[in-house]
C-alpha cells in the first residue's frame, strides 16, 4: 500500500509540537520518524527516512510555519526543519 505522504506530515507536524509542548526543545527528525513508526504510521526503513527528509524540507519551502532542529550526532552537521503550530 502507498504511503499518504501528506496524512504522515500532518502527523508529523502534531508529533513535533506535542514533543515540543511537554518538553520544551524541538524533536530532530530522527526523533519523529522514530516516533512515527512506533505509531504505525510509516514503516522502518532508510527510503521512507530519506523520504520523510525530503518532505519535510520540501514543505518548510512552501512557507509552513516551522521549528528548527538538527541532527548534531550525525557525521555531518545536517540541519533539518519541523513543522509547529
Amino acid at each position: 500500500m502507498p504511503i499518504n505522504w501528506k496524512y504522515v506530515i500532518e502527523e508529523a507536524k502534531k508529533v513535533a509540537y506535542d514533543f515540543y509542548r511537554e518538553h520544551g526543545i524541538a524533536l530532530t527528525l530522527r526523533g519523529i520518524f522514530y516516533t512515527l513508526v512506533e505509531k504505525k504510521v510509516i514503516p522502518n526503513t532508510p527510503s521512507v527516512y530519506r523520504t520523510l527528509s525530503s518532505k519535510l524540507s520540501d514543505a518548510r519551502l512552501l512557507g509552513l510555519s516551522l521549528i528548527h532542529i538538527s541532527e548534531p550526532t550525525r557525521p555531518l552537521y545536517i540541519s533539518y526543519a519541523v513543522f509547529c503550530l
